[in-house]
């Protein structure tokens, strides 16, 4: 798209380990501008397309992606990537929670030089990074014991404790947990199962099917061919939910292919599943420390993955003021990213919540005013729907409230010297 900037790179981590990243900018935008920083985290055996997944529109063309249509707010986007070195970066559940501050310290250092290099922008460094996690990408921050570097923390369909009525997968949790559990006497080590992400990929190609081009009626066929063999619907059941899925969603996931996961995380989810609700207050076994940090939860109504509870009952580990939690009832687990109705539905919450919170406790009144403008140019130039509106408003009244007790502040007359 013009006037955005798409880069492709490594972030370096402190442990050593370095994985891919996408940065999305409009360096127009954020060019001199203290602009906020976003870190967009995958969901289980996801990859960056899960946020560059642009939805076919009724009129046949396609629409934004979440990420482009956040970088065209003057946000920096960077996105998660890792792809295939998964299973030796990030064996297990608890290296990925031990990898929060380490990417969030990695966007802070390594991505503004990274876009002054790639475009001549110049950003400033930013003073942390605002993460939105989706499903497994919001619950590695749930129990991480250091967030020095986020500003704030929005969990988009991220369940604090597995539990389904479902037999089938309670079956399937069951096998995993007891028998492919015995992993090797629970030696971590990554197992040889990049195959899996070749053959998706070689389906893929197969049968031509590449992200913004629409389905001709062949591969249609097809994909309903796949989808309807028992493999690929206990897979899709299982752990995708795509029985709930609407038809554009589940063409999402075709198109972005199956990545490549370790079979040890496989395990904890199965693990956590077995407990079921004896583990609230704990996501995959790891206590849930409580959030310090501005926090938004969404969900989706018809979300068979991630419940709408097992998601709100995050706000209970919330001790900071700014806590806010909107459920959508007419959406799934992807299709709060990838649904063409979302851009009006859903985006514009993370928009107004970002904004407000990237102002420091100090800003001045003028700082504050230009940041409420930009949520309303935000709602007036894309819409919104009902809930993502009534978001904005509250938000807008806060700010005015704040901008209005800051002019009075800085209106006193100074104390006369002593």
């Amino acid at each position: 798209m013009q006037g955005l900037k798409w880069i492709h790179t490594r972030l370096a981590l402190d442990s050593g380990a370095d994985v891919g990243a996408v940065v999305l900018c409009a360096p127009e935008l954020v060019h001199g501008q203290d602009a906020p920083f976003l870190f967009l985290c995958n969901g289980f055996s996801a990859n960056a397309k899960t946020w560059t997944f642009k939805p076919l529109l009724e009129d046949g063309s396609f629409g934004l992606s979440i990420a482009e249509y956040l970088a065209l707010q003057g946000f920096v986007v960077v996105i998660k990537n890792i792809g295939s070195r998964r299973v030796k970066v990030e064996p297990s559940f608890s290296a990925h929670v031990a990898h929060v501050p380490e990417y969030a310290r990695a966007v802070i250092g390594q991505v503004p030089r990274l876009i002054g290099g790639a475009s001549g922008a110049l950003v400033a460094r930013p003073r942390g990074v605002h993460w939105i996690g989706h499903s497994l990408g919001g619950m590695v921050v749930m129990p991480a014991g250091d967030r020095s570097g986020l500003i704030s923390f929005a969990a988009v369909a991220s369940p604090t404790y597995m539990d389904t009525p479902e037999p089938v997968t309670k079956a399937v949790g069951f096998l995993l947990a007891r028998v492919i559990g015995l992993h090797a006497r629970q030696r971590l080590e990554p197992l040889p199962i990049e195959a899996i992400g070749r053959l998706s990929h070689l389906v893929m190609n197969a049968l031509g099917i590449r992200g913004g081009r629409k389905l001709s009626y062949d591969q249609e066929f097809l994909v309903d061919l796949l989808f309807h063999l028992p493999g690929f619907r206990l897979v899709a059941h299982t752990f995708l939910n795509l029985d709930h899925l609407d038809r554009e969603t589940c063409v999402a996931f075709f198109r972005s292919a199956l990545a490549n996961e370790t079979v040890y995380l496989m395990i904890e989810f199965a693990q956590a599943l077995m407990k079921g609700e004896k583990s609230r207050g704990e996501v995959l076994g790891r206590k849930i420390v409580p959030l310090d940090v501005p926090t938004l939860v969404v969900a989706g109504g018809g979300d068979n993955v991630a419940p709408p509870q097992s998601c709100e009952d995050l706000a209970a580990h919330v001790v900071h003021e700014r806590r806010e939690t909107v459920t959508f009832e007419d959406y799934d687990h992807l299709g709060l990213l990838v649904r063409n109705t979302a851009l009006r539905d859903v985006w514009p919450v993370f928009t107004t919540f970002i904004l407000e919170n990237h102002l420091p406790a100090d800003a001045h009144w003028r700082k504050t005013r230009e940041f409420k403008r930009k949520i309303q140019r935000t709602i007036s130039v894309f819409g919104a729907g009902p809930k993502a509106a009534a978001f904005a408003d509250d938000a807008v009244r806060r700010m005015e409230t704040r901008i209005d007790g800051l002019k009075r502040r800085d209106k006193k007359p100074a104390p006369d010297p002593p």
